[in-house]
């Protein structure tokens, strides 16, 4: 409180700010003299000391770190207002991080989500739980600290940590929607990394060795890298953890060898807002000698789960020592045929737009020669060819 002198009105005055005055608001008063005005305010601060005395000492602690946090006590005040009216939104403030996660996957089985969505938020948030001890921890008590430091950073740098990022802040807008929480903890947070896109492609000669080591050791790969490397198709097209009423992948009547085409049916193809996902590949003349060694009536193509996938592809790779990029299939597909193939063919039979193609594929490989040498390999040949050139 300062004490001011006004010559027009040839008084003096104080203002009593809204913390020091009886009715909490800003109170103006005026004195004849100015020791009439310096005796109100040490009234009034003495009446102040005097209340604080009254105050329990828990009360006293309460203030003090206000003080210390916000620097101020208005601004302490004001933030305290503001959580309580975002903690009168939600509905359950008692839940805890674990049962807003079981609501959050319950939600996503109501509305039919693809198996592998519910897989994947289901993976992220039981180790996020595991690791914020979620069925103790309520939800309003999450922070973004917690998120990005403990959670997201055991995690290297890269797309797994991208993808955890994602999983986490599509569940908190939910919980958001749904009131479990007034505000999503990193709703204004820029993920720690950039979504990079893998461009990395295989050598013709080592998808060669590849190949072969299949045929001779892990037939039951031979499909996943002939349709991959030979066809471009995706991963998720071909194999999945989940019975085929549940999530349909490609068979073997998928291929008609006397047309020389791959049918990849509506339910088969990746989940995107297009009305008509189908699409028809040319069946290479390699892939079809390659696929005629194992091929079957009927049934899916590749029958074993991702997991015996993984398992038999490290076993393989590890003894012909070699490492392969993730999507290297492909994008060595797509890399090798825009070598040699107009753009627009190799988007239809990939399923992409061709501004996608020429975005990510075109150039990574500009002899025709060696893109030539890819569709070439095949089960009879003996020699080894052209080997890859960056």
């Amino acid at each position: 409180m300062k004490i001011s002198y006004l010559p027009d009105r040839n008084r003096f005055r104080i203002i009593i700010p809204a913390r020091w005055s009886q009715t909490h608001k800003r109170v103006q008063l005026f004195f004849k003299t100015k020791q009439e005005a310096e005796n109100k305010v040490r009234e009034i601060r003495n009446e102040g000391l005097k209340s604080a005395e009254k105050l329990s000492d828990d009360a006293l602690a309460f203030l003090q770190f206000a003080k210390s946090e916000y620097g101020d006590l208005k601004m302490a005040f004001e933030s305290l207002r503001q959580h309580s009216r975002m903690v009168a939104k939600i509905k359950n403030p008692g839940a805890t991080l674990l049962e807003a996660s079981k609501a959050y996957l319950d939600h996503h089985e109501v509305e039919k989500s693809h198996p592998v969505t519910i897989r994947k938020y289901r993976s992220t948030l039981k180790r996020f739980s595991a690791d914020l001890d979620g069925h103790v921890l309520p939800m309003v008590e999450v922070t973004k600290d917690q998120i990005m430091n403990v959670y997201l950073k055991r995690f290297g740098p890269g797309v797994t940590r991208m993808t955890q990022w994602s999983n986490l802040r599509a569940f908190f807008n939910w919980a958001v929607e749904n009131q479990y929480l007034a505000a999503n903890p990193i709703g204004d947070t820029k993920p720690m990394d950039k979504w990079e896109s893998n461009k990395g492609i295989l050598g013709a000669e080592d998808f060669r060795r590849i190949l072969f080591a299949c045929a001779e050791k892990f037939p039951r790969l031979l499909p996943f890298f002939v349709l991959g490397g030979l066809a471009g198709i995706r991963r998720g097209e071909m194999i999945s953890s989940e019975p085929a009423d549940r999530d349909p992948r490609i068979e073997w009547t998928d291929i008609d060898f006397k047309l020389n085409k791959i049918r990849i049916r509506q339910e088969v193809a990746k989940k995107t807002n297009a009305a008509d996902r189908r699409r028809s590949i040319p069946l290479e003349p390699a892939a079809r000698e390659w696929l005629q060694l194992i091929v079957k009536p009927e049934g899916p193509i590749m029958a074993i789960s991702q997991s015996q996938l993984q398992r038999d592809k490290a076993e393989l790779l590890d003894s012909l020592g070699l490492t392969v990029p993730e999507n290297a299939l492909r994008n060595s597909y797509a890399s090798y045929g825009c070598a040699f193939r107009s753009i627009g063919d190799v988007a239809r039979a990939m399923g992409d737009l061709e501004v996608t193609i020429k975005r990510y594929y075109v150039d990574l490989v500009d002899d025709p020669d060696l893109g030539r040498a890819w569709f070439a390999i095949f089960p009879t040949q003996t020699r080894k060819i052209v080997p890859m050139v960056a």
